[in-house]
């Protein structure tokens, strides 16, 4: 569990790095996207690189990495795995972002309030997952029918998304916000930049709350389809951990860079269904034929490639 403990207190560094050195203050929308440009290649960067670190590490079996899960994983396969996993969850973190807009744009919250939800939705997003990863694991070590679970989700959630197509949200439906809005004194104060509020000695909650509880729980949602994603690609727990993570880390920035033309890329949803898909298939296959490393990596790219490429035509 060294590895993990070890890896937990990097991941904290870069948060602190990001919070209080990279993103200090709030700054003009127009100089704070270009800022978010230079984050975005920082992050994307520093998650492709750690694929190095991967590579290393297994081969050289570094804290007992290649063995967590009874399997000798040499450092090339190990790499594929992990950049393949990398840039799964940074594709489905794009289709998350499709949503946090919708979030932001319901509750009319404004840019210099919008980068406090992203920073607690980040965090609980790390938390979150990492539980789920660990169950995951456990599950898979236990119970190894249970692949066929997440290959299920993963076939659901592909043709659910196939169906969907363009049709975004409709959160004046959202049973969620209902529920909240019921149960919660909630002033109509966009602008306020706190949670909780006081007004006339009564304690009320303010809509950028209920914007973080919508993102925080929109995540929950797209962890139940990342997470089997990324254990269909490999069941190496820290491989599963760090490219998820790394994935999530510059979301903020990403968010910032693709919030303004994010609608010329809705191809992209369609990539993610044909990914899921493929995944899903793959699970269920696995035990009557294994698709190889490079060929889940190379299926993943041209799927996002194809995403963008006819996104831009279609404008």
């Amino acid at each position: 569990m060294s590895i993990f403990l070890y890896f937990s207190l990097l991941i904290l560094v870069f948060i602190i790095l990001d919070l209080f050195v990279i993103n200090k203050s709030v700054i003009e929308l127009k100089k704070a996207r270009k800022k978010a440009t230079i984050a975005t290649a920082f992050w994307m960067s520093l998650g492709l690189s750690f694929s190095i670190i991967v590579y290393f590490g297994y081969n050289n079996h570094w804290f007992g990495l290649g063995n967590s899960v009874g399997l000798n994983t040499s450092g090339k396969i190990a790499m594929i795995d992990y950049i393949t996993g990398f840039l799964l969850e940074l594709s489905l973190s794009i289709d998350n972002i499709f949503v946090m807009i919708l979030i932001f744009k319901y509750f009319k919250i404004p840019f210099y309030n919008q980068h406090k939800a992203l920073i607690y939705g980040i965090i609980g997003a790390i938390i979150f997952r990492a539980i789920l990863i660990y169950l995951g694991s456990y599950l898979l070590s236990k119970l190894p029918w249970f692949n066929y679970i997440f290959g299920a989700i993963l076939l659901y959630s592909g043709i659910n998304l196939w169906r969907k197509g363009d049709k975004d949200q409709d959160l004046n439906q959202n049973k969620i916000i209902k529920y909240l809005r019921k149960v919660l004194p909630v002033i109509k104060d966009p602008d306020n930049p706190h949670f909780i509020t006081r007004i006339r000695g009564i304690w009320v909650v303010t809509p950028l709350f209920l914007t973080v509880i919508m993102i925080e729980f929109t995540d929950i949602l797209f962890a139940f389809d990342s997470i089997p994603a990324i254990f269909g690609i490999t069941k190496d727990p820290f491989i599963v951990f760090s490219s998820n993570i790394f994935a999530i880390l510059g979301l903020r920035s990403l968010f910032l860079v693709l919030s303004s033309f994010i609608d010329r890329f809705h191809n992209i949803r369609y990539s993610l269904v044909f990914i899921l898909i493929f995944i899903g298939i793959k699970i269920c296959i696995e035990h009557i034929f294994e698709i190889p490393a490079m060929v889940s990596l190379i299926v993943v790219v041209m799927a996002l490639a194809g995403g963008v490429i006819t996104s831009i035509k279609r404008k």
